[in-house]
């Protein structure tokens, strides 16, 4: 694809040649061809996009709105989105592609020969009836501007939520790296915290299940955790312990982080229905989710 963009930029066979090499022995590309990374793939999209959208700029020069006019021009939209949505790293080439797109259709706002060359629009009717219109300037002008955006605007968007939607799909169940997102992102997954919120109101009430996070903490955040483990009866130092459940501050998120919010006066640890929300100035207590144990004050 190097040879061919240096081709396309009307430069000589042995520039696009020597490109061509450059690319062949550059080390970094070697090594990237030998391991898992993302980046092969990453400069193959961001070379695809600047090459397709040379072939469509040389096809706008002598048949615009063509079949192969509409295909390098839907190709560059496509490739620019597969460039984004495999790393972010793809955006450089995608506003790159913008701004070139922009200049050419500032210059081709003011084009005066639009008007005498025109553009044919074949119209496809049943696939039998072909019809030929002449369009004005102003139309032309407009229909030029509209493929534009639709092909590297729209269809860009789409199908990076398109990647999203497929890939939220198709992996909709709870895996080992749950805890770097979020705990909505969590309990929209199936098991895991599914099973937890599931059937939990919005609003906190009594018998919801919660985490409690300090934000404060250093050097990092932690939430209120608790475990079957319990502090031994006497350190090796000979002080006494309570010999109760282990409460400490974890600082991942865990099942063992999930406590029930409890009105002391009730034995109840479900959501009662309607469900009564959690006011302020209300007294409760907090019973480990997994143990039912009491925390202590």
């Amino acid at each position: 694809m190097a040879y061919q963009i240096v081709l396309e930029l009307h430069f000589s066979h042995c520039a696009a040649m020597g490109a061509a090499l450059l690319m062949l022995i550059e080390n970094a590309l070697i090594t990237q061809s030998r391991l898992m990374l993302l980046e092969s793939v990453l400069i193959f999209f961001n070379l695809l996009a600047v090459l397709s959208y040379l072939k469509f700029f040389n096809c706008q020069k002598h048949s615009p709105f063509s079949l192969s006019w509409w295909f390098w021009l839907t190709l560059t939209g496509v490739a620019c989105s597969c460039a984004v949505g495999i790393k972010y790293m793809g955006v450089f080439t995608y506003v790159l592609v913008l701004g070139v797109a922009a200049v050419h259709a500032w210059h081709l706002i003011g084009d005066q020969t639009l008007s005498n060359v025109g553009a044919d629009v074949q119209c496809c009717m049943r696939a039998a009836c072909m019809v030929q219109m002449r369009m004005s300037q102003g139309v032309c002008v407009f229909c030029h501007l509209l493929a534009r955006a639709v092909a590297l605007l729209v269809i860009p968007v789409v199908l990076y939520l398109l990647f999203f939607y497929v890939h939220l799909i198709l992996l909709f169940r709870s895996g080992p790296h749950d805890q770097i997102m979020s705990s909505a992102f969590q309990a929209s997954l199936e098991g895991g915290l599914a099973r937890i919120t599931q059937g939990q109101p919005l609003e906190v009430a009594f018998g919801s299940q919660v985490t409690l996070r300090n934000v404060f903490g250093k050097p990092v955040p932690c939430w209120l955790h608790s475990h079957q483990d319990t502090y031994p009866m006497i350190y090796e130092n000979g002080r006494g312990s309570s010999h109760q459940q282990q409460v400490t501050c974890y600082p991942f998120k865990d099942v063992n982080n999930w406590w029930i919010v409890k009105d002391p006066r009730r034995h109840q640890l479900v959501v009662s229905s309607p469900p009564r929300p959690v006011r302020h100035g209300d007294m409760v207590q907090l019973v480990h989710g997994l143990t039912t144990r009491s925390l202590n004050t």
